[in-house]
């Protein structure tokens, strides 16, 4: 196997790689594998545990120095993710779920993304998702990949809101100070606190999006969709109250970008409250937005939405989702 190149050019940013996980022995060896096999080295990798009580530790013993692992009181991702930030030394930081794991080359392109006259703020590699019932997707060789890298460049995370695509925190790279300005990921919610990451980062300049090709295996676990379900509607609910209260970064000038993002999040969980059986939320979340769909223009969601509870159309409405959102 070829060594991982060093990217120690004294002017090019260097990159930690932050990894949380949870009760994920049977499969950080993965994630960490992928990192490691990188053809370009990351400057440190931390794993920051929180508080499993599978043989996690044991797993991480065996990569001995190559990794940083930091033990915590269970507390959730976000607060995981605010101790790697603490400790980490890079320029930028690299966030990774536990679960998923990197094409051999995905973090040479993120280094040559950063290491530009304008650096920017944000980068958000191209996710690809798989389950259990399918395989992740070959790496094409690095010529392939040359030819087919598709780089978009906005002005901010505000200027970005318009392109409804997917801001996920098992897919992002964000300069070090930055995370540290705005005070790290929110602790007090556990699912939309990397949107809520995006909209306080609003204003920092540079956010650049790899369309192609895909960086990010993200797996899918059957999990409890109820559970996941509190967890969305919790987080929703902390995105609109931040908005109302004005507080992320913009003002008015970037309002309807912002509540134009964030109903785009909420018309999908939605549905997510609908398939888990809560209606009550799902209900919440229409009424909540309502005003703001409609000044937005979502009069196909405002429309359908009653009726797919009325007639019974969640299962139809799930598997083709832009029909609403």
């Amino acid at each position: 196997m070829a060594q991982p190149k060093s990217h120690s050019v004294s002017s090019a940013p260097t990159i930690s790689v932050v990894i949380p996980t949870y009760n994920r022995a049977h499969l950080i060896g993965e994630c960490l594998g992928s990192v490691i096999a990188q053809s370009v080295a990351p400057h440190e990798i931390i794993v920051v545990d929180d508080g499993s009580t599978d043989n996690t530790a044991e797993v991480l013993e065996e990569y001995g120095d190559r990794v940083t692992y930091v033990k915590q009181t269970n507390a959730g991702p976000g607060a995981a993710r605010n101790n790697g930030i603490e400790r980490a030394s890079g320029d930028y930081i690299a966030f990774l779920d536990s679960d998923d794991f990197w094409t051999p080359w995905t973090l040479e392109v993120i280094c040559e993304v950063v290491d530009a006259p304008v650096p920017p703020t944000i980068v958000l590699p191209k996710r690809e998702e798989f389950d259990d019932k399918s395989s992740p997707f070959s790496a094409p060789p690095e010529s392939e990949v040359r030819e087919s890298l598709d780089i978009r460049r906005h002005a901010s995370f505000n200027s970005f809101t318009s392109q409804k695509a997917v801001f996920s925190s098992s897919a992002l790279v964000v300069r070090r100070q930055s995370l540290v300005d705005v005070g790290g990921f929110a602790t007090n919610i556990m699912a939309a606190e990397d949107v809520d990451l995006g909209l306080r980062l609003g204003e920092h300049p540079g956010l650049t999006l790899i369309l192609a090709p895909a960086m990010v295996h993200v797996r899918r676990t059957p999990a409890s969709l109820t559970r996941s379900a509190t967890y969305a509607f919790d987080g929703m609910q902390h995105l609109l109250a931040q908005e109302r209260g004005n507080c992320y970064p913009g003002g008015r000038a970037s309002q309807w970008q912002r509540r134009s993002f964030i109903t785009f999040m909420c018309r999908g969980k939605s549905i997510q409250m609908l398939l888990a059986k809560r209606r009550a939320a799902a209900w919440r979340l229409y009424f909540d937005t309502f005003w703001w769909n409609l000044r937005l223009g979502k009069l196909a969601y405002v429309v359908a939405f009653p009726a797919i509870i009325t007639f019974g159309l969640v299962g139809l409405v799930a598997r083709n989702n832009d029909t609403v959102t």
